[in-house]
Formats: C-alpha cells, sequence, structure tokens
C-alpha cells in the first residue's frame, strides 16, 4: 500500500517545488521583462537555432546507432530521440529516460543493449560537458573574477565523472558486489532482484563491445556535435531575443541547467530547476538578476516549442507506419 503512494507524492512534491520556485523566481523581476524578449525575436536567428537543434538530435542518433551496433536506419533513430527527449523533459527524477529502452524495444533491440547504449551517452556527455565547461571557465577567469561555487561544480563533475568511470571499468567487480549483497540479505532469489541481476550482467556484457578504439572515438567525437548543437542553439536563442550574452558566459549558465536535470528535486517539465539554475549560472558571473531570470524563462519556452514540434512529428510518423 505504501508503494502506491509513493509515485503519487513525488509528482505532487515536485509539483510544489516547480510552484514554488516559479513564483519566487517571477518576483524577482516583471511579466513586461520576458514580453519584451518575445517582442523582440528574430525570426531568421530563431530558425538557424532550430536547425541546431535538429542537428543535435541527428547526432544523438548517429551515437545510438553507434553504440548499439544496428543496421536501424538513421531516421528511425532519429524519431526514436525526438520522442524520448519529450518524456525526458515531461517527467520527473529522470524517469523518461525509460521511454528509450522500451522505443528501442519496440524496434527489435535488446533492452539489455539499449541500457548499454544509454550509459555510454550520458558518460559520454557527463565527459564533452565537463570539458567544454573547464575551456570556458578558464578563458573567463581572465577577465571575470570567480566566484568560489564556480570551482564547486568542476569538482563535483570531476567526482562524478570519476564515479561512473570507475563504475564502468569494475563493473565485473561493482556486479559480484552486488550479487554478495542480495545473497546476504537473502534476497537473490526473489524473482524482481534476480530479474535485476541478470540484466544488469547482460548490459555488463553489452558494456564490453563498446570498448573498442574505433566506437569510443566515434562516441566521444558525435557527442562533441551534439553539444556544440546545443550550446549554439541556446546562444542563438538567447541572441535572438535581442540580449547579447557572452557565449562562454551561457556555456557557465547551460551547464548549471543541464547538471539541475539529474538533481532528485527535478520538477516535472525542468519548471523552476531549469529557470533557477540557468540564472544563478549567469548570476555568479555578473550579469543582472533580471536579464538571467528573464531569458531563463525565455529560452525555456522556446526549448519547449522546439521538441514539442520534433515530438508532435515523430509521434505522427511512428502512427502512420502502423
Amino acid at each position: 500500500m505504501r508503494k502506491n503512494y509513493q509515485k503519487p507524492t513525488k509528482i505532487i512534491l515536485g509539483l510544489l517545488f516547480a510552484i514554488l520556485l516559479i513564483y519566487y523566481l517571477l518576483k524577482q523581476i516583471s511579466i513586461k521583462d520576458i514580453a519584451v524578449l518575445f517582442h523582440n525575436l528574430n525570426m531568421q536567428l530563431l530558425i538557424v537555432a532550430f536547425l541546431f537543434y535538429v542537428g543535435s538530435y541527428f547526432f544523438r542518433a548517429l551515437r545510438f546507432k553507434i553504440t548499439l551496433n544496428t543496421k536501424l536506419k538513421l531516421t528511425k533513430l532519429f524519431h526514436v530521440v525526438s520522442i524520448h527527449t519529450v518524456m525526458n523533459n515531461l517527467m520527473p527524477a529522470r524517469l523518461g529516460e525509460l521511454s528509450y529502452i522500451y522505443l528501442a524495444k519496440k524496434q527489435g533491440i535488446k533492452g539489455t543493449t539499449a541500457i548499454s547504449s544509454l550509459i555510454a551517452a550520458r558518460v559520454f556527455d557527463l565527459i564533452v560537458i565537463s570539458l567544454i565547461f573547464l575551456v570556458s571557465v578558464i578563458l573567463i577567469k581572465k577577465h571575470s573574477q570567480m566566484a568560489g561555487v564556480i570551482y564547486l561544480i568542476l569538482l563535483l563533475l570531476a567526482l562524478l565523472l570519476l564515479f561512473l568511470v570507475i563504475s564502468i571499468i569494475l563493473k565485473h567487480k561493482v556486479l559480484r558486489m552486488l550479487n554478495y549483497i542480495a545473497r546476504k540479505l537473502n534476497i537473490k532469489r526473489a524473482k524482481a532482484i534476480k530479474y535485476i541481476l541478470i540484466k544488469l550482467s547482460e548490459a555488463s556484457k553489452d558494456l564490453d563491445r563498446i570498448k573498442s578504439k574505433k566506437i569510443l572515438l566515434l562516441v566521444f567525437f558525435s557527442s562533441i556535435a551534439v553539444w556544440i548543437c546545443q550550446f549554439l542553439t541556446l546562444y542563438l536563442i538567447v541572441i535572438s531575443s535581442g540580449v547579447r550574452i557572452g557565449l562562454l558566459f551561457l556555456i557557465v549558465s547551460i551547464t548549471f541547467s543541464t547538471l539541475s536535470t539529474i538533481l532528485p528535486i527535478y520538477s516535472p517539465g525542468g519548471f523552476g530547476t531549469i529557470e533557477g539554475s540557468w540564472a544563478l549560472g549567469l548570476v555568479i558571473l555578473g550579469v543582472s538578476k533580471e536579464i538571467a531570470i528573464s531569458t531563463g524563462f525565455f529560452q525555456h519556452i522556446i526549448l519547449i516549442i522546439f521538441f514539442a514540434v520534433l515530438g508532435f512529428f515523430s509521434l505522427a510518423y511512428f502512427t502512420f507506419k502502423k
């Protein structure tokens, strides 16, 4: 009975958190500040931003094709990425990641293979974000007094990356340890535990295949392409509103908002958490809170329109394919 209340409670708490955070942020500015950005919108720049956004989907699909080692057409994987992105943005606590595994299985891909490809994608995302963030911080330091929180974020990124890399390298030892714990707790024979351990073991074997130097390089460079497209998308969205913020400053802010998505307090749709973390990154670098908060809401609304358009198109594609 207790389990039945867990999900609704998390959703309600997430919604309450989002409402409170949005209320707090909007109290710091005037709604007119956001309206002005839409009034000044440069449609040509916005179209270019959308093209880069589509490009980020293309490279995500390409990366999955490489890690899955599948003959599945790139167009189908593109549509999988589109729907996966919608689910990831709408569901709290990254539960939308499960939609990728479901959609991959619908295309005839083993669930464990999908899990291993998703793990590889997230690890390389973190590696690339960390590298770009580090370079940006070094360059910004030349003309801006850095706050201690920036270095704290760098440290957290490094520790998280180290943890993930060690977990992958020592995955067989980690699996043995999990089996040992399950045996000691006398829960190894439980169907759910047994199923999870088997699937983790299968996913571990699929990860071994990704260790090829050629595959690692292809995944690394496709990940760089993903994030270059993503950063340029958000940069063009912001400057399309008439606001001029440096690309390096935006990279720091984008990193903050990206990291907010892995927090347990991440709200449904990221409402509040994305705007708050985006604004925090810019305010730390000396941007006024009015510009920081208003651009946070502006870019989030535009991104929602972008992924909703692509998600609707992909949903229609799979519907008519049936």
